[in-house]
């Protein structure tokens, strides 16, 4: 919801989770806070930031086998291609 009132309270708590997961060693908690944030970036027009956490989401996303980090790539991976009119590259994600 922060996302949406105060994106600047929204982004320091994603980028305290950032330290909390690899504090942690979550995998999963840092593709959520990188999902979070290529979208939050996207919404603003911030697409260097988008690009970045979206970069940083695909690479630990590959680290891993595990379910739930593919599923936060794939989700986000479909909205940032379709946000960017990249409609054949989104198709492949939905």
């Amino acid at each position: 919801e922060l996302s949406r009132s105060d994106m600047k309270k929204a982004r320091e708590y994603l980028y305290q989770g950032i330290a909390l997961a690899s504090k942690l060693n979550t995998i999963y908690g840092l593709t959520g806070c990188y999902s979070q944030l290529t979208t939050l970036f996207q919404n603003t027009s911030d697409t260097d930031s988008a690009a970045k956490y979206f970069s940083l989401l695909r690479a630990a996303a590959d680290k891993r086998q595990g379910v739930d980090d593919k599923i936060n790539y794939y989700m986000t991976a479909g909205l940032y291609h379709k946000n960017r009119s990249e409609f054949a590259e989104s198709i492949q994600y939905m």
